[in-house]
């Protein structure tokens, strides 16, 4: 085998050696760019709710944002709570931020955020 051959080969098998660290490496960046992105955005989206203000067009801002959105109406037969729920979230694998938002069907009555690590 010739010199430019030999290191052709060489070359290869380093680079499908380097793909399985490479694809775990860029996972994780996406993880980590995800997981601050989610953070910000939510933290954004809670802060502009305002205690008091109507809960029209919440769950549509939310949307625009991409974040995920689970609406709860208030009295709903089950539910461990009288008042209404919009939850809103997003995140990466388990490291998930929240802003659950309280209402009264037209009036947000409270809000907070939390964080799933």
């Amino acid at each position: 085998m010739d010199a430019p051959r030999k290191k052709r080969s060489w070359v290869v098998v380093a680079l499908i050696f380097a793909l399985p660290f490479a694809s775990c490496g860029a996972f994780g960046v996406y993880g980590i760019g995800k997981v601050r992105w989610a953070r910000a955005t939510v933290g954004a989206y809670c802060d502009a709710v305002v205690v008091g203000a109507p809960i029209a067009g919440l769950d549509a801002r939310a949307r625009d944002m991409s974040l995920q959105v689970m609406s709860i109406a208030p009295n709903t037969p089950g539910a461990p709570h009288k008042e209404g729920k919009i939850l809103v979230w997003e995140g990466f694998a388990f490291a998930r931020h929240f802003c659950e938002i309280d209402h009264d069907g037209s009036v947000v009555t409270g809000k907070h955020t939390s964080a799933l690590d």
